[in-house]
């Protein structure tokens, strides 16, 4: 979620009506192992997250936006699916855990930290991003999971009719994302700008101090200077 963008709303959207669920926890990831870095800061993309709640009451499911990975990325703690899986199950004692991923992180499921771990903590919900890729998931879930009841799939909206179904929703949901996500990075800039202005501000202060006191030398000769 760097920045939470229209694939990952259609993602969502796709995982929550395949499996209905009661309530979603969107978490970003403090350091993604598929990434270098970030663009935003961790509470900025958290915060950016909030997102979200216009889906949320549209399908009827509760949200939680939470900051949990970032925060353990902020006090340098690795930062593994498996370990906020175990969190929320400890949390959540008898609930039923759905992870939804895209069908790229499918195809490399494997290499995951402790992947098996994963699947007996929850379902995997896999949308497909390609058209056409989905032979090569099916192929690689059963790889992954010979009994077939822990990697659902759920149907993506790349489909044109499923598109013109859902198109004018889509619309009001993504402009109420952008509109949101837009507010928050200008606030973030606006912030940003704020300080350069008054560290700018302290070092012209800073400055007309030093010229007083070379005024000051020259008034009254180099003895004042050396002092």
């Amino acid at each position: 979620f760097d920045p939470p963008h229209y694939g990952h709303m259609n993602n969502l959207r796709a995982a929550a009506a395949r499996v209905c669920p009661d309530r979603v926890v969107v978490m970003p990831a403090g350091v993604s192992p598929f990434k270098q870095g970030t663009s935003a800061p961790g509470p900025l993309r958290v915060e950016m997250c909030g997102c979200f709640a216009e889906l949320a009451r549209e399908m009827g499911f509760g949200l939680e936006v939470s900051g949990w990975e970032v925060e353990q990325a902020e006090q340098g703690r690795k930062n593994y699916s498996v370990l906020t899986l175990e969190k929320l199950a400890r949390e959540n004692p008898g609930d039923e855990l759905y992870l939804a991923i895209g069908s790229d992180m499918l195809l490399s499921f494997d290499g995951w930290h402790r992947w098996e771990d994963i699947l007996r903590l929850a379902h995997l919900v896999v949308t497909s991003r390609n058209i056409g890729d989905d032979p090569a998931l099916h192929a690689k879930a059963r790889q992954l999971d010979a009994s077939g009841a822990r990697i659902l799939f759920a149907p993506f909206g790349h489909r044109r009719l499923r598109l013109r179904q859902q198109a004018a929703g889509a619309r009001q949901v993504g402009a109420g994302v952008l509109v949101g996500i837009g507010v928050v990075r200008a606030r973030h800039r606006l912030s940003r700008g704020v300080e350069f202005a008054r560290r700018r501000r302290q070092g012209g202060a800073s400055r007309e101090r030093q010229h007083a006191s070379a005024d000051r030398c020259l008034q009254q000769g180099p003895e004042v200077c050396e002092a």
